[in-house]
């Protein structure tokens, strides 16, 4: 049934960020975290952690392992469609 039905498709939408062929982003250079001072990583390890977007996703995955510092209290808010806010 499904395909006798594709012929009627007129357009196919895919989601921005990049997430269909793989499911999940991996970082592919990881040289700039290597640039990153501890506070800097600290900082992403904690935006990108409380993140739901994939692009966060990835890079909490590629922090984890370079000794960020997660911060339990800190104040991290999501806004949809504008990224994180660290009040």
């Amino acid at each position: 049934d499904l395909l006798d039905r594709l012929v009627q498709v007129k357009k196919v939408l895919f989601d921005k960020t990049g997430t269909l062929t793989l499911g999940r982003l991996e970082l592919v250079d990881r040289t700039a975290l290597d640039r990153l001072s501890a506070d800097e990583r600290d900082l992403a390890w904690n935006l990108a952690a409380r993140s739901s977007h994939p692009v966060s996703g990835c890079l909490a995955r590629a922090l984890e392992g370079r000794a960020a510092r997660y911060e339990l209290t800190a104040a991290v808010t999501e806004v949809q469609g504008q990224g994180m806010e660290w009040a």
